[in-house]
């Protein structure tokens, strides 16, 4: 139900209803992934990271989080870039 929220828009919810299928099952490495997304999507990158190492340790082999690691950092790049510019970072 998690991800159908992130899929459409829905951040907020998907956050909720994934934070609750990890505490029912904190050994979901999909859930873990797709939270990840949400909070990417919300720019919450920091968060994101957490939980895509999280499902990273539980299936290593999961090749959609190494995308998903590689956008983020990625983004964080460029926004400490534009930062940097604006200068807004020490």
């Amino acid at each position: 139900m998690g991800i159908a929220y992130v899929n459409e828009g829905m951040y907020h919810q998907g956050v909720a209803a994934l934070k609750e299928a990890i505490s029912i099952d904190p050994n979901l490495a999909t859930a873990h992934m797709n939270l990840g997304l949400a909070y990417t999507k919300l720019g919450m990158l920091d968060e994101a990271l957490k939980e895509f190492e999280d499902a990273l340790r539980l299936d290593p082999k999961y090749a959609k989080v190494y995308y998903n690691l590689a956008h983020i950092t990625k983004r964080a790049i460029t926004q400490r870039q534009s930062r940097i510019v604006i200068g807004l970072w020490p």
